[in-house]
């Protein structure tokens, strides 16, 4: 890593609380136009950033760009120690495009997938901090009354779950758990249907 790239790079570390929480640390200390999530196990291909900034720069009535990413099915030689990546997947809920309407009803966004306006966090709030699943689908619910999110289909990150049969059942009961209560949050919100559109040029 050179001293410029460094200097750019700013580690603020969280008090506890729970990945909500934390999430509006981060959110609050942002300074960019553009915001985005990253967890410490996914990864962002080369091209990420560069697709969904470029689509927004020409879709300026879209509050929000997002690309398709694997599901990586990875087992952990120990906690802290190497990934071993099994096989990848990906749910065909993902490649649908967008849909305002599904959004309310399915999470088919990961939260790696996608880079938005810093104008939705300052009208909209972060993360509910009540929520300790599925507080991501919730935030892309309030986003949408911002805008339109526009859709690429084409893979440009991956995200982990564990290959271990107990941990993902785990995971998924909680995932379940967590459904009714973070759908019926997002059923209190406006469905506002609007279409991406390019950036307009006077015609003479």
């Amino acid at each position: 890593m050179t001293a410029d790239y460094g200097a750019n790079i700013v580690h603020v570390k969280s008090t506890g609380g729970g990945r909500s929480v934390a999430g509006n640390v981060g959110l609050a200390k942002a300074t960019g136009k553009y915001l985005m999530f990253l967890d410490h196990d996914d990864l962002l291909f080369s091209d990420h950033v560069e697709l969904l900034m470029e689509r927004l720069f020409k879709k300026r009535n879209c509050a929000a760009a997002y690309a398709l990413g694997w599901e990586i099915i990875t087992d952990q030689e120990e906690p802290g120690g190497s990934y071993i990546e099994l096989f990848h997947q990906m749910p065909k809920c993902h490649r649908l495009g967008y849909s305002i309407e599904r959004l309310h009803e399915q999470n088919f966004i990961p939260i790696q997938c996608i880079l938005f306006k810093r104008e939705l966090y300052e009208k909209f709030g972060g993360f509910n901090e009540d929520l300790d699943y599925l507080e991501d689908w919730n935030l892309w619910v309030r986003y949408s009354k911002g805008g339109p999110f526009e859709f690429i289909p084409k893979l440009t990150s991956m995200y982990r779950t564990p290959a271990n049969e107990k941990d993902r059942q785990a995971r998924q009961e909680k995932l379940d758990a967590a459904y009714a209560n973070v759908r019926a949050l997002n059923e209190k919100q406006p469905l506002i249907k609007v279409s991406c559109v390019g950036r307009l040029t006077n015609v003479s």
